[in-house]
């Protein structure tokens, strides 16, 4: 696995983001300035040799944030405070100080990604898969009874019979109940079908 040194550096409120040049690999994402960590060497020191020699920057380089992996790299992220220097772009095109709460709205490499996350205590909000179920729970209630009227109420939503329907017996208001999601099986069926005709 490779591993890689990237440096966080702060400046007032804000954290540097470097967007890496046109021919570079993973051109055009933006990234924390980082070095590939040689072997045997600590991934602290090859940090400052980044510092050094390519940002050419003083810095002073604090404590591990935290250590990310994604696919074949290693990530290893140091708090880094800037001091002084005009920051040089050898494999960047672009930098920008921005906020950590403006920074997820970036093209960021996933490893970066993470780290910013595990910063700032985000998750990423994942879209729960539809099932027919969920489906069928954004549509219609089962069947309850009201103790007002004494009566066994279907709640119907989005239009498909407008409205809630009242029976007197549980039966009866089951059995309505299993038609109807049986005619909004069907329909779901044919639109899904229809979408993929269309597509």
């Amino acid at each position: 696995m490779i591993k890689v040194a990237a440096a966080v550096i702060k400046y007032e409120d804000k954290v540097l983001l470097m967007r890496r040049a046109p021919g570079q690999k993973y051109a055009g994402m933006w990234e924390f300035p980082g070095i590939k960590v040689q072997e045997n060497e600590r991934a602290s020191a090859a940090l400052r040799r980044e510092l050094d020699e390519e940002l050419y920057i003083k810095a002073n380089i604090g404590k591990l944030i935290t250590s990310v992996v994604d696919n074949e790299y290693e990530t290893f992220a140091y708090n880094v405070e800037y001091v002084d220097g005009l920051i040089t772009l050898h494999v960047h095109d672009d930098m920008q100080w921005v906020p950590l709460t403006d920074a997820l709205k970036y093209n960021l490499l996933p490893s970066n990604r993470k780290i910013i996350m595990h910063m700032t205590n985000t998750k990423e909000s994942v879209k729960k898969p539809e099932t027919l179920d969920s489906a069928l729970e954004q549509i219609i209630d089962k069947p309850v009874l009201d103790s007002s009227t004494n009566k066994y109420v279907v709640n119907i939503k989005n239009g498909f019979f407008g409205t809630s329907r009242s029976f007197s017996s549980q039966h009866a208001a089951i059995s309505f109940y299993v038609d109807t999601v049986r005619y909004i099986i069907n329909t779901l069926q044919n639109r899904r079908l229809t979408n993929t005709k269309e597509k």
